[in-house]
């Protein structure tokens, strides 16, 4: 069984906070959608630099355009 915290902070600094404490403990780290617009790529960047070893989720809610959305992500540090 695999545990995935989502980190759905409007704040980047918060949420590395908050990660930093929980990460141990999870073995995906999810960059929660209002965290992923208020920061956009940043945050996927940041929590990669911080957690190198951690699998890092990116909640984008995609629709449309996929096809672009996706590389951008994963060339960002996201493995799902």
């Amino acid at each position: 069984m695999k545990l995935q915290i989502s980190y759905d902070f409007t704040d980047l600094s918060t949420a590395l906070e908050v990660a930093k404490k929980t990460a141990p403990f999870a073995n995906i780290l999810e960059i929660g959608t209002p965290l992923l617009y208020a920061h956009g790529l940043d945050a996927i960047k940041e929590f990669k630099k911080e957690f190198p070893n951690k699998k890092i989720f990116a909640d984008t809610k995609l629709v449309d355009r996929v096809g672009e959305i996706i590389p951008l992500v994963s060339s960002a540090g996201a493995d799902y």
